[in-house]
């Protein structure tokens, strides 16, 4: 058995109704000011108003932001961290998705120890605590309330860079599946399958153990047996428990194993493309698992066995039927599988070189080369 070291330092709080207890949670912080960072797309469904109130019923001072535009960029980061350091506050609330989190993250280190996002790119380049952190996600995908990953993009060198350090996962994450049940139909469908993408890189990842291993089959079963429901209707508030609590423990997995070569090569198409990471992870899910499929040792079954529900005897199975799955389901929940890029061989070869720079693809079970990247992204974009 693979020697390990695991823990979860972070209180979850997971549950229909959970956001009630935001108050409390924020007191066992012993801060004095809340700083509320979300986008508009959570300001226009009454969330932000309501943890807002919440915390101002219980005596609670709070400072509100919500001026992000996109994604995690560094410029927004730069936007929160004025605001935030301007307000007086010590202690972040992220209320949204991964990219508001991953923002609250790179908040959190600059406010505290200085310089600019960038300086920290890397692992565990942040050496200590973090500004003090609550999330809440209204989204069920990214599972970066349970991860120390903060996903930045710098737009001006079209590049997405990761942060990562166990001092950045927050002290609280509050998980309300109430809270994820009016997202949009493309949003659910696409975060449902990053999560999935997850939950497969993290099992397969030469990092996996036994925790992360039983972790990532608990999730496959839950986003199996949830997705098509959750995505067919968002009030289904059994398919959003699922699928929020699928998307945690792919989250608390990957951060153990780290990411995988989908993650990568996400990162490098939405750096340069009109198309949103979750959606980036979902294409590339099936060149993946055909790429590391030669160094299965049994893991694929499984994915397949947990995903899909499927009573396949071991012996009857091959790596086409998960590939054929999985593109069926993406089909089911109406993923959006045309592209239309304006690039060329010369970007492609840039956008190989800086997935083949990603310290993910030490974790890939199969011996990765830039020929592999190049051959993927061309078939993806050209």
């Amino acid at each position: 058995m693979k020697n390990f070291h695991f823990s979860v330092p972070q209180d979850i709080v997971f549950g229909s109704g959970s956001l009630e207890k935001l108050p409390k949670v924020f007191g066992k912080m012993g801060g004095n000011k809340a700083f509320i960072i979300s986008g508009p797309n959570v300001l226009s469904k009454g969330i932000v108003d309501r943890a807002r109130k919440l915390l101002q019923d219980a005596g609670i001072e709070v400072s509100v932001f919500t001026d992000i535009i996109g994604g995690p960029t560094i410029k927004n980061v730069e936007k929160a961290e004025a605001a935030y350091k301007a307000s007086g506050a010590d202690t972040i609330i992220a209320i949204g998705g991964g990219s508001v989190m991953d923002i609250s993250k790179a908040v959190a280190t600059v406010a505290r120890y200085g310089g600019i996002i960038e300086d920290y790119e890397g692992r565990n380049v942040v050496k200590g605590p973090a500004e003090g952190l609550i999330f809440v996600p209204t989204t069920a995908g990214s599972g970066s309330e349970t991860t120390g990953y903060a996903e930045i993009i710098d737009e001006e060198n079209h590049y997405r860079f990761s942060v990562f350090s166990f001092n950045l996962l927050p002290e609280f994450s509050i998980l309300d599946p109430e809270l994820i049940l009016d997202m949009d139909r493309v949003n659910a469908a696409e975060l449902g399958m990053e999560a999935i993408t997850n939950a497969i890189e993290a099992y397969i990842s030469t990092n996996a153990n036994i925790l992360t291993d039983s972790m990532c089959e608990k999730a496959l079963e839950l986003l199996g047996n949830s997705i098509r429901a959750y995505v067919g209707r968002r009030d289904d508030i059994a398919a959003a428990e699922e699928m929020l609590a699928g998307s945690l423990l792919a989250g608390l997995a990957v951060s153990w194993t780290s990411f995988g070569l989908a993650h990568a090569m996400a990162g490098a198409v939405n750096a340069n493309f009109d198309i949103s990471f979750a959606r980036a992870n979902a294409l590339l899910l099936e060149e993946i698992l055909s790429l590391n499929s030669v160094c299965d040792k049994g893991k694929y079954y499984e994915i397949y066995r947990r995903l899909f529900g499927t009573s396949m005897k071991k012996e009857d199975f091959r790596t086409e039927i998960l590939v054929l799955e999985i593109n069926e389901l993406m089909s089911e929940i109406k993923i959006d599988t045309d592209i239309v890029s304006d690039t060329d061989s010369e970007l492609i070869d840039e956008l190989s070189k800086d997935v083949m720079e990603n310290e993910a693809i030490a974790n890939v079970p199969y011996a990765v080369e830039e020929a592999d990247v190049k051959d993927i992204l061309g078939r993806l974009l050209l």
